[in-house]
């Protein structure tokens, strides 16, 4: 208004300056107890004892620096900047988790370590999916109001959480009734997860409204239930399999009972030639046999030789368990002693007020004499520091008697894996030289059925439309020919039939094969015989629809096999090639029973020895609190004996 410029500020405003990030230290973790807890949890070494840690409003974005609170229960962390979850799976005592309010986008799979975790809220954040909470099966009351999960069905993997009992859904695109009513939205949710959730957004789920929207929700409940059938069955046979593992890992048989899987897994040409190699597929069963019950064998005699070994290891550390109850009880009784002894010294109190005559107090010396009251301390503590060397020496006996178990303990396992993987050896050798002949025969065979006299080969060549004598052999054998026809169908694994299939999705019909069966007519042929040729339009478009699905998996199939029958070919014509294949399937077998061989030795070591250190660092770990700092106490009493 008076022609004057406006201040920069009006022009520019301001950008609000951004309060900076926290981090989580020890000043930060100090004044969270403090504030919660008052003075209880003040030294640093008490927080591993802390139930509860309260660190909401501190505009933290990463959690850290929580590796001593290993026995909390409870954790909020809401209203900061966290943008992913981090830092807290080690907290295998956690009971209830805040993460709301916050930056979260994802959900780790991490989570499922907390496997004592029955309340979790993750409102208001940025979540999307929510898959990964299936493996989090303690979990009770779950909240995920005001996420960005968009899609109503994402909710239905929470059915295989069992304990779940309260769920918060509302706040999200998904439950915002975009396309359907909140009525609906309600209904569906009520249907599919109502039978284990007592709440729902808050509200209780009463049974005669759970039942009215599953009527509502039948035939999608139905098809729902044919789908979890499916994978429960699928779950259940995956879980077995993984604790069988575990088993087989926890008596060093995992490596020798799965061998023959490995052994038929690492070499994909053995399972072509005992697909097409008469008497490979009888071989290979051969193999089986010898390894299986050899297999079972071992696995037996090491479940037995570990057993054994357990009631060892239990009862040495109930041993050692006694003798430190029994060193820390003639400690404590020692150190009992002392305080008693320094009670029934009674002190007379030193003047505080000053001489009339202006000379300092004289300290007035106790009833009595204190020089045996001192003696009869420092022969408590010599007595202690006696008793404290006696379990010591005991806990080193043990310890070194137990090392001495477990290196025979190693010995004897190693004997029963190197017996078994010895003979693994011997049966791979046997049927390697097997094969070897057999393919030998084969190949001979082959060679013996190609004619001297026929076409020549400049013909042949000039003149596709002649078969080779390759071919003609092949043919006459029963084996595929270069084309990917077959001759006599007397040979197993192969069909005439297939090779007139094959010509048929190439495009063409192909010649005539002993026992195929003859081409269809055409709706025009059928026409002439005097059959109908007007099919409805909808039977058309679907006989349209399978013969093209019916058609794509044939020809997958068809492509599979005549690779492999290429390959095969490839191998009988060539005996140099077949003796190459042969010679590089032992030489797998071979490999992988040495690995094996190491895997399981190295396993045995490690673990058994394993044992031995965690024994010494646990006899560590309590022979420094077996004394309850017993020099400090008899020090101080003798101190307060002496004053």
């Amino acid at each position: 208004a008076n022609g004057q410029r406006p201040p920069a500020s009006m022009l520019c405003p301001p950008v609000p300056c951004r309060d900076p990030d926290e981090v989580i230290d020890e000043n930060t973790l100090a004044s969270a107890l403090e504030g919660e807890h008052g003075d209880l949890y003040s030294s640093i070494h008490s927080w591993g004892s802390a139930p509860s840690l309260d660190l909401s409003y501190r505009r933290i974005n990463k959690v850290s620096n929580l590796e001593s609170f290993h026995s909390m229960q409870r954790l909020c962390l809401a209203s900061n900047r966290v943008e992913e979850i981090s830092g807290i799976f080690h907290l295998s005592a956690l009971v209830y988790l805040d993460l709301s309010f916050n930056r979260i986008e994802s959900i780790p799979l991490e989570l499922a370590d907390l496997k004592g975790l029955r309340q979790l809220s993750l409102h208001a954040n940025r979540i999307r999916r929510i898959e990964r909470l299936v493996a989090c099966e303690s979990l009770e009351m779950l909240n995920l109001g005001k996420n960005q999960i968009v899609q109503l069905h994402d909710f239905l993997c929470l059915r295989w959480l069992p304990r779940l009992r309260s769920l918060v859904a509302a706040g999200n695109p998904a439950t915002e009734g975009q396309n359907m009513s909140q009525e609906t939205v309600e209904g569906y949710l009520t249907a599919h997860l109502g039978r284990s959730l007592r709440y729902l957004d808050y509200r209780v789920l009463l049974p005669d409204k759970v039942t009215a929207a599953e009527a509502v929700f039948a035939a999608d409940l139905e098809e729902l239930k044919t789908v979890e059938g499916v994978e429960h069955t699928r779950r259940e046979k995956a879980r077995a399999d993984t604790e069988n593992r575990r088993a087989l890992r926890s008596i060093f048989s995992l490596e020798a009972v799965l061998l023959f899987q490995e052994l038929l897994g690492q070499a994909p040409q053995l399972s072509m030639l005992a697909s097409r190699m008469d008497g490979a597929a009888a071989l290979l069963e051969d193999l089986k046999q010898r390894l299986t019950p050899a297999a079972e064998t071992l696995r037996l005699a090491l479940a037995e030789r570990c057993d054994s070994f357990a009631r060892r290891e239990a009862a040495l550390r109930q041993e050692l368990s006694g003798s430190y109850h029994d060193g820390r009880c003639r400690i404590i009784a020692a150190v009992e002693g002392a305080r008693k002894l320094c009670k029934g010294l009674p002190l007379r109190q030193r003047s505080s007020e000053a001489s009339p005559t202006g000379v300092a107090p004289r300290a007035l010396s106790p009833v009595g004499s204190v020089d045996p009251v001192v003696v009869r301390l420092e022969e408590l503590r010599q007595g202690a520091d006696e008793v404290e060397v006696l379990v010591q020496q005991k806990a080193t006996e043990l310890i070194e008697r137990f090392a001495e178990d477990c290196t025979n303990h190693v010995a004897a396992l190693e004997d029963l894996l190197s017996d078994f993987y010895r003979l693994a050896l011997a049966g791979e050798v046997a049927f390697h030289g097997e094969l070897r002949d057999l393919a030998s025969s084969v190949v001979a065979k082959y060679s013996s059925t190609l004619p001297d006299d026929g076409p020549s080969s400049s013909t042949v060549a000039s003149d596709p439309s002649l078969p080779s004598p390759h071919d003609r052999a092949a043919a006459a054998e029963g084996f595929p020919t270069s084309d990917g026809e077959l001759g006599s169908p007397s040979r197993s694994g192969f069909h005439a039939s297939g090779a007139h299939s094959l010509q048929q999705l190439a495009g063409g019909r192909g010649p005539d094969v002993p026992g195929s069966s003859p081409p269809k007519p055409t709706n025009d042929q059928r026409g002439v015989a005097g059959q109908s040729s007007t099919p409805s339009v909808g039977n058309k478009q679907f006989n349209k629809a399978r013969r093209r699905r019916s058609s794509a998996i044939k020809s997958a199939l068809a492509v599979e096999s005549s690779r492999d029958d290429a390959e095969y070919l490839m191998l009988i014509s060539n005996p140099a090639a077949m003796m190459e294949v042969v010679g590089e399937i032992h030489d797998t077998h071979e490999s992988l029973i040495m690995t094996s061989e190491q895997n399981s030795r190295k396993q045995v070591h490690d673990e058994v020895q394993a044992k031995v250190q965690q024994l010494r660092a646990a006899e560590f770990d309590r022979s420094r609190t077996i004394m309850l700092d017993v020099l400090s106490v008899f020090d101080n009493l003798t101190e307060a004996a002496k004053a």
